[in-house]
């Protein structure tokens, strides 16, 4: 009886649907893979874009709105004290006038902003979405800056005896030169704000809580000279004093 020929070590087709068989379950677990880290990311963009919103609508919103909202109230203040000066008023009218000048010191933060570029998550954001928040964040440290040396010139302002005679010449030079650093850092706040603020509107709406409790803080500073900003800045601009 003829003997059957023994079967080839080397069997191409099997090797070749083995080899298939490999390739495609490499091939799943790569897309299986994809699809996770693509549910990972978008679950991070989501994540970071709601911090942002919050950082935005919630926090520097407010803010900035209240800012634009003091700016004309505040130069009056400021030129108040410069016409007292010129004027050789009283060392107690001169006093009175300084304290009416309110700032109120807030941080203009960045920090989900900031959290987004170091964690690569603002790199799966839609260039629509980036430029959505480009603006404001652009402004915001530079307001930041401007709010903090306000500070400094505020002490500055006040920095000068209440009691006694007429105000000396080195005390007037002072007093001027304060108030004229804090006029040119509210018109450079109220310029940043100008931009800021409608960007941070086309984002969402401000939280009105936050929005009423500033406003209530610069009225209670400045009473009935506080107006609501308009809501189309900067095209409408809010009406500066005389």
């Amino acid at each position: 009886m003829a003997k059957r020929p023994a079967k080839p070590w080397f069997d191409w087709r099997e090797n070749a649907r083995e080899l298939a068989i490999v390739i495609f379950g490499v091939l799943i677990a790569l897309l299986a893979q994809q699809a996770v880290d693509d549910w990972g990311w978008k679950q991070r963009v989501k994540a970071a874009e709601t911090a942002i919103r919050r950082e935005l609508l919630f926090d520097d919103g407010p803010e900035v709105y209240q800012r634009v909202a003091v700016h004309p109230c505040a130069q009056e203040r400021l030129q108040g004290i410069r016409a007292a000066i010129e004027a050789d008023r009283s060392r107690a009218e001169v006093g009175r006038l300084v304290d009416g000048y309110k700032v109120v010191f807030v941080t203009y933060d960045t920090i989900a902003y900031d959290g987004a570029n170091a964690s690569q998550v603002s790199t799966r954001m839609t260039q629509d979405e980036l430029e959505l928040y480009t603006v404001p964040y652009t402004m915001l440290p530079q307001m930041d800056a401007l709010n903090r040396q306000e500070a400094i010139d505020l002490a500055r302002l006040r920095g000068f005896k209440r009691a006694g005679g007429p105000l000396t010449q080195a005390e007037e030079s002072q007093i001027l030169s304060a108030a004229e650093a804090l006029r040119n850092g509210d018109n450079s706040i109220y310029t940043a704000a100008m931009f800021a603020l409608p960007a941070i509107r086309r984002i969402g709406e401000l939280d009105p809580k936050r929005v009423a409790f500033y406003m209530d803080v610069a009225r209670s500073a400045y009473g009935n000279c506080i107006k609501d900003a308009p809501p189309d800045l900067p095209n409408a601009r809010v009406a500066e004093k005389s």
